[in-house]
């Protein structure tokens, strides 16, 4: 244990001794702001006494000086300020100059190429916070890459819960939810799995974050410390695949809706999934939106072989998929396309 100096002020002494200095600084700016008024307004009444000038100028002189003096003592103040927070500055400005020891480039995801790549659902069930009520029971459910994938259900009936479940926006109450060999539940992959699986939702609006086009589209590889020109490689290829490239400057606000969702895909794509989610991502648009929509999905799934599970309340988006996933309270049922609808 270090023995204490005793001709070294402690911290606390030091706090006095800063606040101290700041004293006297105040004390002589104000005192400095008395002694000068106080010596021009008697200069000013003896040359006014004098006859050197009139009543008018003494009235300048006089506010003239208060205001120099004011802002004498403001600047005093200032310097005094500015002695007391000099310590913490220069922490402030050692932090920021502070290298970046974190890991620069794209997230390190496993990209499998056995076609053996699943999403697992093992006996999960969950509940929200608060309640005992499974708004999952007991659920296993599988699927490969480049597997295409409709749920339907009712309203309320766990659709989105099971979504937002497989890219660990909700975690299980109980069982495990396995996405290329990571688990949900482990706090350290949790990047990883979003990247791995990402999602689009309803309302675009939500969804955009960006004032132009492009921007909003490097928006998710900027954040995942990618370098600039993967990043502009990453935003050119995601707009072209979603027929958007030539509304890259654009201000999304003047998009229509469809153009809206479809630069949010590409604001996905960019971060180069091996799934996505699209929870009712049709829902608030009209027929031809919805066209534009589905046509992209399609794009994805049978030309760059992304897994797509986009849960719908339209049939007529369904009966496209490979499988339906049917959620009724709880629980599931998996059909094939052809027997099923």
């Amino acid at each position: 244990m270090q023995g204490i100096d005793p001709l070294q002020p402690s911290q606390s002494g030091w706090d006095r001794l800063e606040k101290g200095k700041v004293g006297v600084l105040a004390a002589a700016a104000n005192m400095t702001e008395r002694l000068c008024s106080g010596l021009v307004y008697l200069l000013v009444c003896l040359k006014a006494y004098g006859g050197a000038f009139g009543i008018g100028a003494v009235t300048q002189y006089i506010s003239a000086v208060t205001a120099l003096s004011h802002n004498l003592e403001e600047f005093l103040g200032a310097i005094g300020e500015v002695n007391t927070n000099r310590e913490f500055l220069k922490k402030t400005f050692d932090f920021l100059d502070t290298p970046n020891d974190m890991y620069q480039g794209s997230l390190t995801v496993e990209k499998r190429n056995d076609c053996q790549y699943e999403v697992e659902f093992k006996d999960v069930s969950f509940c929200y916070p608060g309640t005992d009520r499974k708004v999952l029971d007991h659920v296993n459910l599988k699927f490969r890459i480049g597997e295409k994938l409709a749920i339907v259900g009712e309203n309320g009936s766990g659709k989105s819960t099971l979504s937002k479940n497989m890219n660990a926006i909700l975690k299980p109450t109980e069982g495990d939810i396995i996405v290329n060999g990571m688990n949900t539940k482990d706090a350290d992959k949790m990047w990883d799995i979003r990247q791995t699986a990402g999602m689009v939702f309803q309302n675009p609006d939500n969804q955009i974050v960006a004032t132009i086009v492009e921007e909003d589209v490097a928006f998710g590889p900027e954040n995942l410390g990618i370098e600039p020109a993967e990043i502009r490689r990453r935003v050119e290829e995601s707009l072209k695949s979603v027929g958007m490239y030539e509304f890259k400057d654009r201000q999304p606000h003047l998009l229509s809706g469809g153009q809206k969702q479809r630069v949010a895909i590409a604001g996905i794509i960019a971060m180069k999934p091996e799934c996505i989610i699209f929870d009712e991502a049709t829902a608030m648009l009209d027929p031809s939106g919805r066209k534009e929509v589905m046509k992209t999905i399609k794009k994805l799934n049978k030309e760059e072989n992304i897994t797509a599970i986009h849960i719908t309340h339209f049939m007529e988006e369904a009966v496209e998929a490979d499988r339906v996933i049917a959620v009724s309270y709880t629980h599931l049922r998996a059909h094939e396309t052809d027997s099923y609808l």
